[in-house]
């Protein structure tokens, strides 16, 4: 029992540490997203100086290789985020069988 009990202390420390981690994943996502949107827009507009026809310029600005390599570290916060929320779960359900291993000690099964 007190095996289990431990087990469970554990789970929920890892638990708060993948919480606090996906704090920082999501500034993490909302910055590099600013970053790229900010690029995108000032690369817009220089596009638009230059009169390139507005029904290419998306794919001419996505295809520079600054604005693709933000996109790219954009692309990779999300994943990194998304791996955290992941990781909760895993947790959660850790901690879920821990906790029903716990009762059924308690009530003798």
């Amino acid at each position: 029992m007190l095996e289990l009990v431990q087990q469970r202390n554990e789970i929920n420390r890892e638990l708060n540490t993948a919480l606090s981690l996906l704090g920082t994943r999501g500034r993490e996502v909302a910055e590099t997203k600013r970053v790229y949107r900010m690029r995108v827009c000032q690369e817009v507009l220089s596009e638009r100086a230059k009169g390139t026809p507005s029904t290419i310029m998306s794919d001419i600005v996505r295809g520079h290789e600054e604005i693709s390599e933000l996109k790219m570290k954009w692309d990779i916060a999300e994943a990194m985020y998304k791996s955290a929320q992941e990781a909760i779960n895993i947790k959660k359900i850790q901690l879920r069988i821990v906790e029903g291993d716990i009762e059924a000690v308690r009530s003798g099964k």
